[in-house]
């Protein structure tokens, strides 16, 4: 209502009922009551492909539209984010148990760059199956210049540089994640592709550094320190 929004497009993701975001599930809900025809709920759900068996597994992805529909949640559209291509069997799963068509469960497998998404999405026709639930014209897509980032991303690059990014928000419990960081990362990529650069990056955590020196530093061309807060691996 402040923005003035004409249309909604409500992305549902993660784990459906998490406690914290019931507020956020309740206020879509009511929303998608009161303005039906402008409103589309999208549930985008991991389908996980143990290694040991070798194929994407639907069951938690029809728990979590059985916990949406506990909520009065119906998605739209289902957005399956597996690391390969989902089959006519397993697609026809996920329509009959998650109660949407086929034509309205959206892949979005693993590929080489983030970028390739939207261009994904474009596809499969995503847009277009959006604009009809909203009962709005449809119209070509340009994407030339998108298409044109993408190449750019892709492209082997003649230039290197080694970049090492020493923070202490790295580490979480026995694996070191990127998150904390992810903005940094972020904008690292994006220069390094507008300047042509094959870009590495090595996550070092302070502590570590603070305890054993410097030795891990070897090699690289730039030091990124970012912000943190307290005495703890700053020393």
């Amino acid at each position: 209502q402040t923005d003035h929004a004409q249309i909604c497009l409500v992305e549902l993701g993660g784990t459906a009922g998490e406690y914290q975001n019931v507020l956020y599930y309740e206020a879509s809900r009511i929303m998608k009551l009161r303005e039906r025809d402008t409103v589309v709920h999208v549930h985008v759900s991991y389908l996980p492909t143990p290694s040991h068996i070798g194929e994407p597994k639907t069951k938690p992805t029809q728990l979590s539209v059985k916990q949406l529909n506990a909520m009065s949640i119906q998605p739209d559209f289902l957005v399956a984010r597996t690391e390969g291509d989902l089959d006519e069997r397993r697609r026809d799963r996920l329509a009959l148990f998650c109660n949407v068509q086929e034509s309205d469960i959206i892949m979005n497998q693993d590929l080489p760059s983030i970028y390739e998404v939207p261009l994904n999405f474009h596809r499969q026709a995503f847009d277009q199956k959006i604009l009809a639930k909203l009962g709005l014209p449809d119209h070509a897509s340009e994407l030339t210049a998108w298409e044109g980032f993408v190449k750019k991303a892709l492209a082997k690059k003649d230039k290197h540089l080694t970049i090492a990014i020493v923070g202490k928000y790295f580490k979480t419990g026995n694996y070191n994640l990127k998150d904390s960081y992810h903005a940094l990362f972020e904008a690292l990529d994006h220069a390094s592709i507008e300047l042509g650069i094959e870009l590495k990056i090595k996550s070092l955590n302070s502590e570590i550094i603070e305890k054993e020196g410097t030795k891990q530093l070897e090699g690289v061309q730039a030091i990124i320190v970012p912000i943190g807060w307290g005495a703890r691996g700053t020393a």
